[in-house]
């Protein structure tokens, strides 16, 4: 870091440089700060008492310092500084600053420079279009700007104070237009006064003008003023030229006729140029006072003179001035007189001055707004493919410029008849600038050639594609980044227009290619118009591939700059698309951008959180939204402070947006309800958008995933469904044969009667009977066996919907539905086991359950050793 000069201790040591570090400051012990301050003023080429003049106390209030800088000694960079400041200490301090300065600055004001004296009159001029300052203002401008008129000055500083006291001269009482400028105009006309004097009072007679009374005028000035019209000064002349339209309109028809007409026309034949132009831009701008007799019998023949007998420089100034006249004075003209301008102007488009032939283009239009678009075919349709083919690119240029406005007055079905080769020419002009012109207002032009006729239509905008495609070529290979920019945005509207094939075929790439290699605002001008073109095209393929290629390329880019550019696509897409084409597209990539490597990454994902949550559809997107709830918070204790910012903010818009959702004070929709308006409104479009045949094929393709997906479910359910019986068999026949070995067990211990003993049916029906009493609520084998269906009724149904899987053998919970015995009961040696296949029952044979079982009394239970 380059620190303070060098001391004066080693001024004499050219060895070295004059500008010393920081550090060689800090080590010298002969060098302060009061020190480095004086010798940089010495290097500054300051001397000791300019230094002190210009040394002011910090202390002084904003007043005092104006009054201090305003003075006539002070510095002219002070002086500057001042007037600079007038604006801001009027408008703070009103009357008080008025009182305090203005008497200063006035006084002063003749030792300025004419830099200052200038900017002076441009700062009281802006005062006065404020309208916060106080209305007194006028009043308090007035005697300075007086001041200045009143004596000799350079021309440029005279120049900006008559600017200044013209703005005064509607917010002035008419006493003192009267007493004071009035009296001021008349001794400066007089014949001994100098031609600025002169000048001076031209200005003042057309300003007090519109003032005052036409009588008054005739009385006072008018003579005068006619006068000052013969001046021998060309300036003087050319001034009052400028303001004979003010003094006409206020004396009036008759009295401009008598005496300022004749001034007029004796100006219009003036042999200096500049004189002769000033003329003509007056009369152009009387052209509305005279009445339609006067400008067909005395203004149109001297018109049509000055045309056919006018040097180059009036051939410039008629070019210039030639739109507003036939605007004017064609409308009340016959045929023929019209025809006589029209006559001229298109003389002066055939003339070999380029600038004539470019001002003879810019007044086009409304030349044509006032011929007629029937005419146009007839009148001036040479006259434009003229402009369009013409060799200097100016004129190129500005015929490309008034293109849209052609089209406009002409129409739709005219455009396409009559301009479509000129605007193909335009678009593949060589020079860069005609293409500038034309790319700026593409947009509008686009449209002006959408006939009404179907095929007509197709095809215009067919041959149109080789034009933009070669237009795109010439502008690609520069390095002309607005051009392309101006190009890009045209292409958002060509869906309209276009086929989906063409679009994808020849739009497509060219966005593609300056996503990948344009500068910043040329790939988001192409972000946005590949998504408008993906939203609006009519096949599913070419949807699924621009997508495709998007995520790809974009959204799982090895570059951080592509990962970023689709957080800007994501966006854009949100904007013109629905909420389903982008979930299913493009949310995932879009979610993967919050937890990327690339903190910029991560921080530009957080600002589009909440646009994110609103493509949320719930229930269904649950595990979604769950999923960036879930990110966000992670963000939240991010390792970088900016993307914690961005994540906070997020938040908090998040939740104002929620508050101001849910306050019941507002009676209109809420924000949520017009956004799924919208949401459902484009889904619809973009599902109309589709042929017939794309419709029937992804409701097919749509079906058969339903079916496909129904059929694994069955299959998946039905398998749950056979191993759940198969483990119930399995269970319930080694329950009951573990409950009949232990029946058998209890009797042969019990002796209650011989009977029971010797007769070994009884002996079976007991235990079976307490078997039964055992199992009571287990089903029968029987209806083990049966079918799958009575199977599935008695399983609730979202267990079978849902795929959860049903208890297995060992789980305690069945055994408590069916009510078994207890877990420490036993199987006998001669049960099967868990591993055997267990043992078929005819149908035709008792069962041993069925049988009926004993009560409680009959067969005692005891306590089984556990298993």
């Amino acid at each position: 870091m380059v620190g303070r000069c060098k001391p004066a201790s080693q001024k004499n040591q050219h060895v070295r440089s004059h500008v010393v570090m920081w550090h060689e400051v800090n080590e010298s012990n002969e060098v302060t700060f009061e020190d480095g301050i004086k010798e940089h003023r010495k290097d500054a080429g300051r001397s000791r008492e300019e230094i002190e003049r210009l040394t002011v106390n910090e202390d002084l209030g904003d007043l005092e310092r104006a009054c201090l800088f305003l003075t006539a000694n002070a510095h002219p960079l002070q002086q500057s500084c001042a007037i600079g400041k007038l604006h801001t200490n009027l408008k703070e301090y009103g009357a008080k600053a008025h009182e305090t300065i203005f008497p200063i600055f006035t006084a002063s004001l003749d030792g300025y420079s004419e830099f200052c004296q200038i900017q002076a009159a441009e700062a009281l001029t802006s005062m006065l279009q404020d309208e916060s300052l106080s209305k007194e203002a006028p009043d308090w401008f007035f005697p300075t700007a007086f001041h200045m008129i009143k004596s000799h000055r350079s021309p440029d500083v005279m120049h900006s104070w008559l600017g200044t006291m013209r703005a005064l001269v509607p917010l002035i009482p008419q006493q003192m237009l009267k007493e004071d400028l009035l009296q001021l105009a008349l001794a400066k006309a007089q014949g001994e006064e100098t031609s600025q004097a002169h000048s001076v009072s031209c200005n003042i007679f057309g300003a007090i003008a519109p003032l005052l009374d036409g009588k008054l005028i005739m009385q006072t000035y008018l003579h005068k003023a006619m006068a000052l019209c013969q001046d021998t000064d060309t300036e003087v002349r050319t001034c009052m030229c400028e303001q004979l339209d003010p003094i006409s309109r206020s004396v009036g028809l008759n009295t401009f006729m008598i005496f300022v007409f004749p001034e007029l026309n004796e100006l219009l034949k003036d042999e200096e140029p500049v004189v002769q132009a000033a003329a003509i831009e007056s009369l152009v701008r009387l052209l509305d006072f005279l009445p339609p007799d006067i400008r067909q019998t005395q203004v149109l023949p001297s018109l049509r003179s000055l045309c056919d007998e006018g040097s180059a420089a009036m051939h410039v100034t008629l070019a210039r001035l030639l739109g507003d006249i036939i605007v004017k004075m064609v409308p009340d003209l016959l045929d023929d007189d019209a025809m006589l301008l029209l006559d001229a102007y298109k003389g002066l488009a055939q003339q070999s001055n380029e600038e004539v032939r470019q001002l003879c283009a810019y007044n086009f239009p409304a030349v044509l707004k006032t011929i007629g678009a029937r005419k146009y075919s007839t009148l001036l349709h040479g006259t434009y493919i003229q402009y369009v083919q013409d060799a200097s690119p100016i004129v190129r240029c500005t015929a490309a410029a008034c293109f849209h406005e052609v089209a406009k007055i002409l129409g739709k079905e005219r455009t396409a008849s009559y301009l479509k080769e000129s605007f193909y020419s335009l678009l593949k002009d060589p020079a860069l600038i005609v293409q500038s012109k034309l790319f700026n207002i593409l947009p509008t032009i686009i449209g002006h050639f959408s006939v009404s006729n179907a095929q007509s239509k197709a095809a215009t905008y067919t041959a149109m594609i080789p034009a933009l495609v070669q237009a795109d070529k010439s502008v690609s290979s520069t390095n002309q980044w607005r051009m392309q920019r101006c190009l890009l945005q045209a292409f958002p509207l060509l869906p309209e227009y276009f086929t989906s094939d063409q679009i994808y075929d020849n739009f497509v790439p060219i966005c593609f290619r300056y996503m990948s290699d344009g500068v910043l605002p040329v790939k988001i001008s192409a972000v946005l118009a590949l998504a408008v073109f993906l939203r609006n095209n009519c096949k599913t393929q070419q949807r699924y591939e621009m997508s495709q290629r998007v995520v790809k390329e974009f959204g799982q880019g090895q570059s951080y700059w592509s990962r970023l550019l689709y957080i800007d696509f994501c966006e854009s897409m949100l904007r013109v698309a629905s909420s389903r084409m982008f979930k299913d597209n493009f949310l995932d990539s879009a979610i993967n951008a919050l937890q990327d490597p690339v903190p910029s990454i991560r921080m530009r994902a957080c600002q589009t959180l909440n646009s994110l949550r609103t493509v949320i559809r719930l229930p269904d997107d649950v595990a979604l939204l769950e999923r960036i709830n879930h990110l966000a918070t992670q963000r939240l204790n991010d390792s970088n402070r900016e993307v914690v910012a961005a994540a906070r903010l997020a938040s908090d818009n998040q939740k104002r947006v929620f508050i101001l959702d849910r306050d019941s004070s507002y009676d209109h929709p809420s924000a949520q309800d017009e956004y799924e308006k919208m949401d459902k409104h484009r889904e619809d479009e973009e599902w109309n958008m589709l042929s017939k045949e794309e419709q029937v094929h992804l409701l097919e393709g749509t079906l058969q995933l339903v079916r496909v997906s129904f059929k694994c479910t069955v299959k998946e359910e039905k398998r749950r469904m056979d191993d759940s019986l198969q483990r119930l068999k399995i269970e319930s026949l080694r329950k009951s044969s573990a409950d009949i070995t232990s029946g058998r067990s209890s009797i042969g211990a019990t002796s209650t009667s011989d009977s029971s003993s010797s007769n070994p049916s009884k002996k079976g029906s007991t235990s079976k009977g307490s078997v039964n009493g055992a199992l009571k609520g287990i089903p029968r084998s029987g209806s083990i066996v049966r079918t799958k269906s009575q199977l599935l009724s008695s399983i609730p149904p979202g267990s079978a919907a849902g795929g959860a899987a049903l208890p297995s053998s060992g789980s305690n919970s069945l055994s408590a539905k069916r009510g078994s015995l207890p877990i420490g009961q036993k199987l006998s040696p001669s049960s099967p086991g868990p591993t055997r296949k267990p043992p078929s029952v005819p149908s035709s044979a008792p069962s041993p359950i069925a049988d009926g079982a004993p009560s409680k009394d009959q067969v005692p239970r005891r306590n089984s050793t556990k298993r």
